[in-house]
């Protein structure tokens, strides 16, 4: 599975400046929106292609062609003409449109274009939970003849089409693209499923690693959005009810290698920042990882946690997720475990204000490390600096952060010494 991020909400980027910018945050994919610009299939530049290309090959990025520009083809209708619509002619532009987007995708080494049923001029969906009457079969018929042309112009061009289900389109649900792969009959070779797993929300398709589950043999894209039931709007990641985690492993736990692409077509004003937030999200929810920040020694012990104003971006989850800012020392606890992690230099402090060296060690015998002998003194005083009023001052309300009492399972040292155990 490739973590990638849609250019349609990056859409006041240059196409290539979004690469390297996605390229650069740690993505290992893009799903390219063509749209009006340095990118319009109908009026392609294939330098901007090249580079493209290249760069891709250069950072190791897998590149999807998305075709759900709103105007491309009609500067008053959104998403018009489409597959459904009623004059011939105006489907023949649609899939005109999308043998440009093929021939886009051969020009990127992309393997997968997107793409969407439309609505129905004359109203409905395909997938009804409750049918109000039988199926709109002239729609059907629409549909199925487009897109035996686009299957065909795809497995000529060695691609994958990836049919996607839009919540208020003709096939809102997986359902009607089980239908539709049925309809086609023995033509759907190249024919998979893209999921945006936000749908799965609007549609009330839950759980959705269930559904994800169910599709698993489809799935060549996946779209990752928040959302919330009957509510078609994209949301960040955390911005509605959609278990992240479970729909991560579930993508992973079917072996799916394809593109997970954050898609926020709404939000190109913040696109850099959300970008960023999403990447440290999908990492969170992957891996779970708690960073800890623990002040360094300066003067007075113990030291209480940094202010987060003086952190900046530290703080930010994009960058490093589930970050604390823990005081030194400071006590953990690990399921039934308790941890003391302390940033001090203790082993130096220590041998400065020590009264009597080290006894000798038997005869024959090497010297024991003087970070035994360290671990002997913090252990035995149950105080992690036992020194004297004028080698340490003490801020007496705190100083029982710096005591060992009740013995901890492990004690962690961070100082300039070598490894002992």
């Amino acid at each position: 599975m490739r973590l990638s991020y849609c250019t349609n909400g990056l859409a006041h980027h240059r196409p290539l400046e979004a690469c390297q910018v996605l390229a650069d945050i740690g993505y290992r994919g893009v799903a390219l929106t063509p749209d009006v610009g340095p990118l319009d299939p109908l009026h392609l530049d294939q330098r901007v292609v090249a580079e493209l290309r290249a760069f891709a090959q250069d950072r190791d990025l897998t590149l999807v062609v998305e075709t759900g520009a709103r105007y491309a083809l009609d500067p008053r209708r959104k998403h018009y003409p489409n597959l459904l619509s009623l004059a011939a002619s105006d489907r023949e532009r649609r899939i005109d449109y999308y043998r440009r987007c093929c021939d886009l995708a051969v020009g990127l080494g992309a393997q997968v274009v997107s793409l969407w049923s439309g609505t129905n001029p004359e109203g409905g969906v395909a997938d009804l939970y409750e049918p109000l009457g039988p199926p709109d079969e002239a729609a059907w018929d629409r549909l199925v003849g487009g897109m035996h042309q686009v299957l065909a112009l795809a497995a000529d061009r060695g691609l994958r089409i990836g049919f996607e289900p839009e919540p208020g389109m003709w096939i809102e649900r997986y359902t009607g693209f089980l239908e539709l792969r049925q309809r086609l009959g023995s033509t759907p070779s190249p024919l998979g499923l893209t999921l945006d797993v936000g749908h799965c929300i609007v549609t009330e398709d839950l759980p959705v690693e269930s559904t994800i589950l169910e599709v698993a043999p489809y799935l060549v894209h996946v779209q990752l959005d928040d959302s919330l039931p009957g509510y078609h709007l994209h949301l960040p990641l955390g911005g509605g009810v959609l278990p992240l985690k479970k729909v991560l492993n579930t993508l992973q736990a079917i072996g799916y290698e394809g593109q997970a692409a954050v898609e926020l077509g709404r939000d190109s004003h913040r696109g850099f920042d959300l970008a960023e937030l999403s990447y440290g999200t999908i990492r969170h929810a992957l891996y779970a990882t708690r960073h800890m920040s623990y002040p360094g020694y300066f003067i007075g012990l113990p030291r209480p946690a940094l202010p987060a104003a003086l952190c900046g971006r530290l703080t930010d989850a994009s960058l490093i997720p589930r970050l604390t800012l823990a005081t030194n020392p400071c006590r953990l606890r690990f399921y039934t475990q308790e941890i003391v992690v302390f940033r001090g230099e203790v082993s130096a402090r220590l041998a400065r204000a020590s009264a009597l060296p080290p006894a000798p060690p038997p005869a024959g015998e090497p010297p024991p490390p003087v970070s035994h002998h360290v671990v002997h003194t913090i252990v035995s005083q149950a105080h992690l600096l036992p020194l004297p009023l004028h080698a340490q001052p003490v801020y007496w309300e705190y100083d029982h952060a710096l005591r060992l009492a009740p013995t901890p399972n492990a004690v962690v040292v961070g100082e300039d010494a070598p490894f002992w155990s």
